[in-house]
């Protein structure tokens, strides 16, 4: 027996409803995959973040070997025979003004008065 014109038309707004919530799922999936790669997108832009390429401080570069200075046998700061560079001191009769910078009081034994000859070290 062939179904009537009512039951195929009722077995096809079955299919169309059931298409309709499918079709709504479906959309629904591809809106949520892409958010998914937008966020992991972010999240590896974040991971692949660098002291050379953000303003985060080498301090906080991931996994970074050390870097590992050359020696060459010698000790930091000035070698022995090096002749310093220092400033020196203008001649009494050249200066214009003159400060005493003492102190008020003697900050070992609290005394207000300075003999210029007995200094303790």
């Amino acid at each position: 027996m062939q179904p009537t014109y009512e039951e195929l038309f009722a077995h096809n707004q079955i299919l169309i409803n059931q298409n309709q919530g499918l079709i709504k799922q479906f959309n629904e999936a591809l809106l949520e995959i892409q958010q998914l790669k937008a966020e992991i997108k972010d999240l590896k832009d974040k991971l692949n973040t660098n002291s050379s390429n953000s303003s985060k401080p080498p301090s906080q570069d991931p996994f970074c070997a050390r870097k590992i200075n050359k020696t060459n046998g010698r000790k930091q700061g000035a070698q022995k025979g090096h002749q310093g560079h220092s400033r020196h001191l203008v001649p009494i009769e050249q200066v214009q003004t003159l400060h005493d910078l003492k102190p008020h009081v003697c900050p070992h034994c609290q005394s207000n008065s300075f003999d210029v000859g007995m200094v303790q070290k």
